[in-house]
């Protein structure tokens, strides 16, 4: 794994993709006159032309999303990362099945011989979904540990606190009240 510093020079339009646990935006951008094309990102982070991140790479320079771990953004730390606790939920569900379609099986399927063989091939099925998703969820969580890290080495310019802006607008005057 490689850490790389990059400023999005030029951004392409990004894209929200997926829905319920697992989200991802999709964009593309230019720097140092080299352009990558379909960058995934995990969960919905603020993507903007001017940015400078960090960006936690498998292999060098390959931006797509078999290489591409998260980021940290340098002007106010902010993570884009796999979420670890969302993918070892996955893997919990999926081992749940795997345990419960053999006993639920004979229930559903007429015939005792034919119901160990299907009962058996689901919940093999299941046990691989979630040893795919309890590999998944120790890697996210070895990268959202090492962005955490960088993040606390960069300093952030801005520091995370919500409505600042608006708070600064609103004013009494106004007929607003202040937010307490």
């Amino acid at each position: 794994m490689l850490l790389q510093k990059t400023t999005f020079e030029r951004l392409l339009p990004a894209a929200p993709s997926g829905t319920g646990l697992l989200t991802q935006t999709s964009f593309g951008f230019e720097s140092n006159r080299k352009r990558h094309f379909d960058v995934t990102v995990p969960g919905s982070p603020k993507v903007e032309q001017g940015m400078t991140v960090i960006a936690l790479l498998e292999i060098p320079n390959n931006w797509s999303s078999d290489s591409f771990l998260g980021c940290v953004n340098c002007a106010d730390g902010s993570l884009a990362c796999d979420s670890p606790g969302k993918l070892f939920g996955i893997a919990l569900v999926n081992l749940y099945f795997s345990i419960m379609f053999p006993v639920r099986a004979y229930d559903v399927v007429a015939t005792p011989s034919s119901a160990d063989l299907i009962a058996f091939l689901i919940a093999i099925l299941f046990a691989g979904f979630a040893l795919r998703f309890f590999y998944l969820s120790a890697k996210a969580f070895l990268v959202k540990r090492t962005l955490v890290t960088v993040r606390e080495f960069i300093k952030p310019t801005e520091k995370f606190a919500a409505n600042t802006l608006i708070e600064k607008d609103a004013s009494p005057q106004s007929g607003s009240r202040p937010s307490p």
